[in-house]
């Protein structure tokens, strides 16, 4: 809604023949309404900046939200079109993920956009539209202090940057209204609007799990989305990509590295993760919400991620779940106990030859802070390698146990069996084999290490057995042995 008011504004002047006639010009107040969603906001003060120049210029106007996320402004417009910036601050939402409230202090959230008079202007403010102004405010630093921009450059930044993650993420950041996902009933106003939900959850079980992570009970008393987005408003100025590193370097969540990958597999994954959990809420729209997750973990949106990382999930075809997902680093737990059981070499005589048979089992546990269910599946790779000049079968694998079922102690138990190994082998003599397996749970992520076996037998002691379990990038994650 518009209220317009014509104020006549009369300019004095040196008397000349012709005279002076009155000139008007036309003001517009433009209503701007929308929600604050970090979580359910229940209170908090918006402020509209003008920001014009791309800098935070005079206060246009506030709105002091009392136990709504709710917000309505009336902005003074001199011009067809001008460039705000909205502010939350000292606001109080609850996680999605814990239901734990908030009190939020000391961060801000941004929301940039252009106001149009003739457009009727909805916008919200949350996660996602501070990271898209994290992107204006860069490329306006880019332009040095006290610059003075071409007429209406800062339109192009607030547009492009609020395009490109709506793009992203496939529903409008600013226009589109988020719903809101915890305790209470899912109201479907439209499919953007459980994305955006989604996508909002997401940053909330992420940092539930990093709570966990930490050392705490996942009840968001240090880690917060509302941190989590200053970390990564910080994280996107200081070089204009999301590779973890800050104004002062690397940053850090606790004793956790910020990297690419949190953006790219965990937040995803925690995005599916919430969208398992409503499953009978969202039912036939399942299928319809879930490429939100997809688009996120395979983007190539170059401006926000790097080109080329480590971290970036960019795997051969054949290690991926189905073609349309690809791996997630980390985001399963590795296995933080290892156990060899059963490490026996006997010397086996047969009526004409006499051989070694060599057996191990190798347990180990599935760790991960929401309980989900796994498969695990595995087999020997060619890389085989022993100090005897012999040439050897690559032995049998089994998997006795490759499941876990949530709210159970998740195990996988490897048994790796030779039978009749030559009398080559004796004191001294190192038998190693690789194993590729991997773990994928129940939302189609998985995970993939290597497990290095060695048998060995030493002077006047029994074969012992050992083991070495590490990543995909080679990050030892589990060692043991036996005796």
């Amino acid at each position: 809604m518009k209220n317009i008011y014509l104020l006549m504004l009369v300019l004095i002047t040196a008397c000349d023949s012709g005279g002076n006639t009155p000139s008007e010009k036309v003001i517009t107040f433009t209503d701007v309404k929308g929600i604050a969603a970090i979580g359910k906001v229940s209170d908090g003060l918006v402020t509209a900046y003008d920001f014009n120049n791309c800098k935070k210029g005079e206060v246009l106007a506030t709105y002091n939200m009392q136990r709504t996320n709710a917000y309505e402004l009336s902005i003074r417009l001199d011009t067809s079109k001008r460039a705000i910036l909205l502010e939350l601050s000292d606001f109080i939402y609850t996680e999605e993920s814990s239901q734990e409230e908030v009190i939020e202090k000391n961060n801000l959230l941004y929301s940039a956009f252009v106001l149009d008079a003739d457009v009727d202007q909805v916008a919200s403010i949350s996660y996602w539209t501070n990271l898209s102004y994290a992107r204006t405010r860069a490329l306006c630093d880019e332009d040095g202090a006290g610059a003075v921009l071409a007429e209406n450059k800062e339109f192009e930044y607030i547009q492009t940057s609020n395009a490109l993650l709506s793009e992203m993420l496939l529903f409008d950041i600013i226009r589109v209204l988020p719903e809101q996902i915890g305790s209470e009933p899912l109201v479907f106003t439209g499919l953007d609007e459980i994305k955006y939900a989604l996508a909002n959850a997401g940053i909330s079980f992420y940092t539930h799990d990093l709570d966990i992570l930490n050392g705490g009970e996942g009840h968001h008393q240090t880690y917060t989305s509302s941190s989590f987005a200053a970390l990564t408003f910080d994280d996107f100025v200081a070089d204009k990509t999301l590779d973890g590193q800050g104004t002062n370097g690397q940053l850090l969540q606790g004793s956790i590295n910020l990297t690419t990958g949190v953006y790219r597999t965990k937040i995803p994954e925690n995005i599916y993760y919430v969208l398992a959990i409503n499953d009978a809420a969202l039912n036939a729209q399942k299928d319809q919400i879930s490429p939100l997750a997809d688009a996120l973990n395979m983007s190539t949106a170059v401006d926000f991620f790097p080109q080329i990382s480590a971290e970036v999930p960019v795997a051969p075809i054949d290690k991926r779940v189905t073609p349309e997902i690809l791996p997630c680093d980390d985001c399963i737990a590795p296995p933080d106990q290892a156990v060899v059981e059963d490490c026996e070499c006997p010397l086996i005589v047969y009526d004409d030859f006499s051989a070694y048979k060599c057996e191990m089992n190798l347990q180990f546990d599935i760790k991960d802070p929401k309980n989900r269910a796994f498969t695990v599946t595995g087999n020997i790779l060619e890389e085989v390698y022993t100090t005897a000049p012999v040439d050897l079968a690559p032995g049998d694998l089994t998997l006795l146990v490759n499941n876990a079922q949530p709210l159970e102690s998740g195990k996988a138990i490897f048994n790796l069996k030779y039978d009749d190994l030559p009398l080559a082998f004796g004191l001294g003599v190192i038998l190693g084999r690789n194993i590729s397996f991997d773990i994928v749970n129940e939302f189609g992520f998985s995970q993939n290490f290597t497990l290095e076996v060695i048998h060995q037998i030493i002077a006047d002691t029994p074969w012992t057995c050992s083991a070495k379990i590490t990543t995909i990038d080679n990050e030892v994650v589990g060692g043991v042995s036996l005796p």
